[in-house]
């Protein structure tokens, strides 16, 4: 949500298997994962994603909680360009991290929609 109210056209998945799914179906511009999810993990797509010719080059960002630094040596060795802890969030940050790989957004930030607004800034 923080990342449309930005300007980014935003395309979500479950896990690791549908976010392939999705990455072979639409032109994306940049992947953010989490290490942690169902059915496959962050590194398993990250793998995949770069031995496909198609995929090899697309920006990875990871947001996650694990804090592993075998774990952050093994996702840089693969090929991702940033790593973002959820303990260490900021979104300034992370749009900062965006701009330098793809950009600033395409569209004109939008609104959050009506009675998220007081949610969104307790978060």
């Amino acid at each position: 949500m923080a990342l449309q109210r930005s300007g980014y056209e935003v395309l979500t998945a479950v896990d690791g298997v549908e976010g392939l799914g999705v990455l072979k179906s639409k032109s994306v511009d940049l992947v953010i994962l989490d290490a942690q999810m169902p059915n496959m993990d962050g590194l398993d797509m990250l793998r995949i994603m770069r031995q496909s010719p198609d995929l090899k080059a697309l920006p990875v960002l990871m947001l996650t909680s694990l804090d592993d630094k075998q774990h952050i040596v093994r996702a840089a060795a693969i090929g991702l360009q940033g790593y973002i802890l959820k303990t260490q969030f900021s979104l300034d940050k992370m749009l900062q991290r965006i701009e330098r790989h793809i950009g600033p957004a395409k569209e004109e930030a939008k609104p959050l929609p009506a009675g998220v607004e007081e949610v969104w800034d307790t978060v």
